[in-house]
């Protein structure tokens, strides 16, 4: 130090004895730099290695990086303090030089920990208790950080003139507070805000649920934090044996790393998880040559020659089913070409079951001589009839009236002995020949239902019966594997010929209750994953499926077959799956009773996924009491589906079926209607008729309570329809629901192909692929310019959207589960409690997708019964029932007790039959 003041002050001898100009001018500097360089350098690689994760490869760049990037730069600011160990300057320029210096400091300090508090509060805004104390602690840095700002400011007289203090060496023109003073305020206060801040983690680990990479990810912070609290204990006992000391040295050499390694410390610890994203992409990035990612399989790949679906089953690759762009449905021209084969052979079955199918004779089953079976069924539409329900009329089933006949009805026919389950599928079968080239239900008809409802006649000989569905023929929608002879392709080309491992759970519990597995039900092509403009109900396999009700309009999806086969009295019951709105929407456009249940309830293995946290297996049925009985069939904990332990202690013992009711359990009950929520987006005409029945609601003593919203309703609802990347429309991808949906579907269908066989497709990309190369058929391409299908509109852009993300769980993906997931849960949850009163259900129009698809997002439970028809269309559309998780007997209750007073008062919204109207078109796509 060349300081003529303090020289001078040495010399007069007014300085402690031990500060003499040899020691002011020792060579202290290697540690110092060594230290500042060392800490700089590793800050600067993890925070830079952050920024680049989030900001070029994420495309995404929230405020805690911002305020992350703008405290790295500030922490620059200790290269400035290396001139001080190589020669210091005059006291005077230390002074000034430190004044500034501490303030980009204490600034920088300050930014660091809020960026920290904004990256929490991006991992948990939606849980109140944990936004509250994190926008505490917030106030606390704040109320902190600002004293000691102004500590710095106005400790010098130069400044203010305010703090008269004692002498210090070259300080004979001015007083200064004593930096000891100012060092033990600012390190205090700095240890407190450590304290919370990194307390905040330990918190969040306990309070929230998050997969295990997150919770390590937030462990990761704990250690660096703690390592911050230390330094600063020790820069706080440094400030008090060395300032107070007068040894003013100590600044500019360990005080120096300690200085840096704070601040370094704190970006480092608020860094890491940030970090995860670059480490992903560049270390953990999986080969694609192995079969893994967006690559091909890691078997080698088979010889033109064979080996493949297609092949397997003698197709030429270049069939035309395959590359046809005739815009009609192609899968059914092929199915139907082979259809009256299939017929004939399996009625050639029933005669060997002792069974003959005569037109015209009369049913005399005691009689060996005669017929034991009738069926008088004209299988051409009659055109005198056009317009009314009797275009397509239904014959009875060996004297029996099988249209709309329920379940119990059937029981006691066969336990009467004037029907067998046999007899009953073949009635069904026939319905089916009748009605399948006009609504296209029926994917693939199974070879082995004869076999099956044999067998159950023959155990019903010998007294045993398994249940109310015994030797009841049902459908599953075409994305349930089953281990027989049919085919699981959710409607694609691209799964022809694959063998399942297994069948699908629901499928194992409705054979062991009995049921007769009738076939496959056509559906939406992959459950309306792969494309975001499409005709609703159509595959390439399967064809466009129409409604019964209206053919040239949406027949409600993704579960089309399943719902339209039920409408139609072509089937018994079906089973469909739902991510979103995939039961309850057709459910609710043909006229049936939906029920989609709590996420968990039903099992999903053996299911064609796409998310986890959503898919869910729910009924069809033509009466609540019918959907019912198949809910309890299926529903329980299944050790495939992980999901299904959460039931545990929250189902009813016995079933479902015991809480069916009648019109008199309305009286006293009271349901909310969330107006501003959904109804306002239901037309004139819906709104009219539901109202209607609202009113004979009330009239048996329910009470209806009008503005229970779903909280914040205006974030989650669309206002323009459907929509299950809202989220994005509003600038928010980490508030979407496509967001996660998409990277689950992708690595949820690579684990399911991974178990198939016979079969080359193993990921995402593999479809991709397919569909390109059969574009005619598959729409591989947007529909223009000559290429692709019109049925998919924007060609496949929902699996390329999949694709992208590479199946990254990312912050922003985690950000979006739980944002919709907590956020619809609490709304529903709030909707139910009125002004502290709990609420008997919520009243919803579920022809208003954005009410099914908030259910949907929280995981929670809807029913939907027949509520009215369309004037304009005649398109069917439900009255619907919302509860919270785990509520199925509350939805069983009111749904039937509702449908009871319906068919007691005969009224206008009950089920009624399908009118066919419009049966002659072909229009693809159909309107959505």
């Amino acid at each position: 130090m060349s300081d003529p003041k303090v020289s001078q002050a040495i010399a007069d001898g007014r300085v402690p004895k031990e500060i003499t100009a040899e020691y002011l001018n020792e060579t202290r500097d290697a540690s110092a730099i060594a230290g500042i360089l060392f800490v700089t350098v590793l800050t600067s690689i993890i925070v830079l290695g952050r920024l680049a994760s989030r900001a070029f490869l994420m495309h995404r760049f929230g405020i805690d990086d911002a305020l992350t990037f703008v405290s790295w730069l500030g922490s620059g600011r200790h290269f400035a303090y290396i001139q001080y160990v190589l020669d210091m300057p005059t006291v005077e320029d230390t002074e000034v030089l430190d004044f500034i210096a501490h303030i980009l400091y204490t600034t920088a300090l300050l930014l660091c920990r809020i960026s920290g508090l904004a990256f929490y509060h991006r991992l948990c805004a939606v849980h109140d208790r944990l936004r509250i104390a994190i926008l505490v602690v917030f106030g606390v840095l704040i109320a902190g950080y600002l004293p000691q700002l102004l500590l710095i400011v106005f400790h010098c007289m130069p400044v203010t003139g305010l703090w008269p203090y004692e002498w210090q060496p070259g300080f004979e023109d001015y007083t200064c507070l004593q930096w000891g003073l100012v060092y033990v305020v600012n390190s205090s206060v700095s240890l407190v805000c450590d304290f919370l801040l990194f307390g905040i983690p330990i918190v969040m680990l306990r309070v929230l649920e998050m997969p295990r990479k997150r919770k390590i990810q937030l462990a990761c912070i704990l250690l660096p934090g703690i390592s911050v609290i230390a330094i600063s204990i020790a820069r706080l006992v440094l400030v008090i044996e060395g300032q107070w000391n007068m040894d003013m040295s100590w600044a500019y050499n360990p005080m120096l790393v300690i200085e840096v390694s704070e601040i370094g410390g704190t970006l480092i610890a608020l860094s890491v998880p940030g970090f995860k994203p670059l480490f992903d992409k560049f270390i953990l990035q999986r080969d694609i040559t192995q079969g893994e990612g967006t690559g091909k399989s890691s078997k080698p790949q088979q010889s033109s020659k064979g080996g493949t679906a297609l092949r397997s089953l003698n197709f030429r690759p270049e069939h035309d089913v395959l590359t046809s762009r005739d815009t009609s449905a192609e899968g059914t021209k092929l199915r139907f070409f082979l259809a009256p084969i299939a017929i004939m052979k399996l009625l050639s079955l029933s005669l060997a079951a002792g069974l003959i199918v005569n037109q015209g004779a009369s049913a005399k089953p005691n009689n060996k001589d005669e017929p034991l079976f009738s069926y008088n069924a004209n299988l051409l539409p009659l055109e005198k009839n056009v317009g009314s329900s009797d275009l397509f009329p239904m014959a009875k089933c060996n004297g029996f009236k099988l249209e709309e006949a329920t379940f119990t009805e059937m029981q006691n026919a066969m336990k009467a002995g004037k029907l067998t389950s046999v007899q009953l599928l073949t009635c069904y079968l026939i319905r089916t020949y009748q009605t399948e080239e006009y609504i296209n239900s029926v994917m693939q008809i199974n070879p082995d239902a004869f076999a099956i409802a044999a067998e159950r006649d023959a155990e019903r000989a010998k007294g045993k019966v398994r249940g109310p569905l015994h030797g009841i023929p049902f459908t599953v929608k075409d994305n349930f594997a089953t281990k027989d002879s049919l085919e699981t392709t959710a409607g694609s080309w691209a799964l022809l010929g694959n063998i399942v491992p297994r069948d699908a759970h629901a499928v194992k519990k409705l054979r062991d209750a009995g049921a007769v597995l009738f076939g496959k039900a056509a559906l939406s092509e992959w459950a309306d994953m792969r494309s975001n403009d499409y005709s609703e109900g159509y595959s390439a396999r399967g064809g466009q499926v129409r409604s019964a009700y209206n053919f040239t309009v949406n027949p409600g999806g993704s579960s089309t077959g399943s719902a339209v086969g039920v409408g139609a009295n072509a089937i018994a019951f079906s089973l469909g799956t739902e991510t979103d709105g995939s039961v309850i929407n057709p459910a609710n456009r043909n006229a049936l009773v939906g029920i989609k249940p709590t996420v968990g309830l039903t099992s999903r293995a053996g299911v064609i996924p796409e998310s986890e946290h959503q898919d869910s297996v729910g009924t069809f049925a033509r009466t609540v009491k019918d959907a019912t009985l198949v809910l309890d069939a299926i529903y329980g904990i299944d050790k495939r589906d992980n999901y299904t332990s959460a039931q545990k202690n929250k189902t009813p013992k016995g079933g479902y079926a015991q809480f069916l009711s009648k019109k008199n359990a309305l009286k006293g009950a009271t349901f909310g209607l969330p107006w501003k929520s959904f109804w306002v987006h239901a037309d004139e005409d819906m709104q009219s008729q539901l109202l209607e029945l609202i009113d004979l609601i009330k009239s048996a003593g329910a009470t209806i309570i009008n503005g229970t919203e779903i909280t914040n309703y205006e974030t989650l609802v669309s206002p323009d329809g459907w929509n299950w990347d809202y989220g994005t429309t509003r600038g928010f991808p980490n508030e979407s629901e496509y967001t996660y949906i998409k990277v689950d579907f992708y690595r949820n269908i690579e684990t399911y192909l991974s178990e198939v066989e016979n079969t080359n497709v193993r990921n995402l990309q593999d479809i991709i692929d397919f569909n390109k190369k059969y574009d005619g058929t598959e729409g591989g391409y947007p529909y223009e310019d000559g290429k692709g299908h019109p049925a998919f509109a924007s060609g496949q852009d929902g699996f390329l959207a999949s694709l992208e993300t590479n199946g990254e769980r990312d912050e922003t993906y985690w950000q979006a589960l739980e944002f919709c997931q907590t956020s619809t849960r609490k709304g529903i949850n709030d909707a139910l409690s009125y002004k502290g009163k709990k609420l008997s259900g919520l009243l919803i129009p579920p022809q208003v997708a954005q009410a099914p698809q908030i259910a949907a997002q929280a995981g929670y439970p809807v029913i939907t019964i027949p509520g009215g028809y369309s004037k304009e269309s005649g398109i069917p559309f439900g009255l619907g029932i919302m509860q919270t998780a785990w509520a199925e007997a509350e939805l069983v209750k009111w749904a039937s007790a509702i449908e009871d007073l319906q068919l007691s008062e005969d009224a206008p919204s009950k089920r009624r039959l399908p009118k066919w109207l419009g049966y002659l078109e072909r229009n693809v796509p159909v309107p959505f």
